[in-house]
């Protein structure tokens, strides 16, 4: 049986379409954002993790600086240098109010939490690419 140019390039189209389909579907696995690292409640952002120290990253969907950042903060939460988890709070999207010394003036910014206590608060697009650099770079402490 001979295949005709037509029958051909409909195959070549198909298999094109079936390698696009893979790799699209492998870059949004490795960018998704699992569920259980996202921050619904106030309450909880002193307790996502009993040891250790971890960012929770403040945001809104519509902050023109959160959009700017948004890659860089995908890349740390991939990537978890030394460790150091990250979790996402919707500031738009959460429960209750936070603590006083939780309170949020701006998005994006990073609560930095260490042992269950609040260490440092981050705002701005500068100071938190400066915190992910160090921390990449094994100097946070």
């Amino acid at each position: 049986m001979k295949l005709t140019s037509t029958q051909i390039a409909f195959g070549v189209i198909v298999l094109l379409i079936t390698i696009l389909s893979t790799i699209i579907v492998v870059f949004n696995a490795r960018n998704r954002i699992s569920e259980d690292d996202f921050v619904r409640s106030w309450t909880s952002v002193l307790s996502m993790q009993e040891e250790g120290t971890y960012f929770v990253y403040v945001y809104s969907d519509g902050c023109p600086a959160c959009q700017q950042i948004r890659n860089e903060v995908l890349v740390f939460y991939r990537d978890q240098p030394n460790d150091i988890q990250l979790y996402y709070l919707d500031i738009d999207n959460v429960m209750g109010s936070p603590a006083p010394n939780l309170s949020v003036s701006s998005v994006p910014t990073i609560i930095v939490v260490r042992d269950g206590q609040h260490v440092d608060t981050l705002s701005g697009i500068p100071p938190i690419r400066e915190l992910f650099q160090s921390a990449r770079d094994g100097e946070f402490e």
